[in-house]
């Protein structure tokens, strides 16, 4: 990860908020992401996130999160640089506790309540049936260009996929039908003193909810992944 790119993305985004320098306090970091807290002089917090492909998606999803009434981290500014996103949010603090199944299904009541953003990518039946074979596709070129060699596993178990893909893929569009998180879990949901929000929107699409929504992220994952790596 280029310091340097990240340390750019902060400035800029201080720049669109006529903001100072602040320091800085890492929260967590990963190969193609991270998240940092943020404080200004006048001892204000903010969350600064930055990620590259496939997660640089993630301002455009919490600005329709928002405008469909889902609670989310208010978007304070984003901007893009050499292909990576630097998004500045709402500090949300501490959370007051962690949060359980009940917390869980409440969440994704609101979710799937909220209305269709077509603005984010659309996975409906055909789409979602042609995924692992796409992957495939993705596979095959890697492998021509001499990259992921050894990967008979990987092919074995996308070839199965693709056979089952029809079946899984059949009710894709029977309700709830419309925001799919793509990271639905425990530490993707906030309880503090302002009540719950959810957070890490990176992945969000427009596809089937609950189980379906399970088997559909991990085609995605799998596409993506050895999508990014072509």
């Amino acid at each position: 990860m280029d310091e340097t790119l990240v340390t750019t993305l902060l400035a800029d985004l201080c720049t669109l908020t006529d903001q100072p320098t602040p320091t800085r306090e890492e929260v967590r970091v990963w190969a193609m992401s991270g998240v940092e807290r943020v404080t200004f002089s006048d001892s204000r917090t903010s969350i600064f996130k930055y990620a590259v492909q496939p997660f640089d998606s993630e301002n455009r999803a919490l600005r329709l999160a928002h405008s469909r009434g889902i609670p989310v981290p208010q978007l304070h500014a984003s901007a893009l640089r050499d292909g990576w996103l630097g998004i500045l949010m709402e500090d949300l603090g501490t959370a007051i506790r962690d949060a359980d199944d009940l917390d869980g299904l409440a969440a994704a009541v609101v979710l799937h309540s909220a209305r269709i953003a077509h603005d984010l990518p659309l996975f409906d039946e055909s789409a979602l049936r042609s995924l692992p074979t796409r992957a495939l596709g993705h596979l095959d070129h890697l492998r021509k260009a001499d990259r992921w060699q050894g990967t008979a596993d990987i092919e074995s178990a996308l070839g199965r996929i693709a056979q089952a893909a029809a079946a899984r893929a059949a009710g894709t569009m029977i309700a709830p039908f419309g925001w799919v998180h793509s990271e639905f879990h425990p530490t993707s949901l906030h309880i503090g003193q302002g009540g719950w929000h959810l957070l890490d929107f990176a992945r969000a699409f427009t596809g089937p909810g609950l189980l379906l929504s399970l088997i559909s992220t991990e085609m995605l994952v799998i596409c993506k992944i050895i999508g990014t790596s072509s």
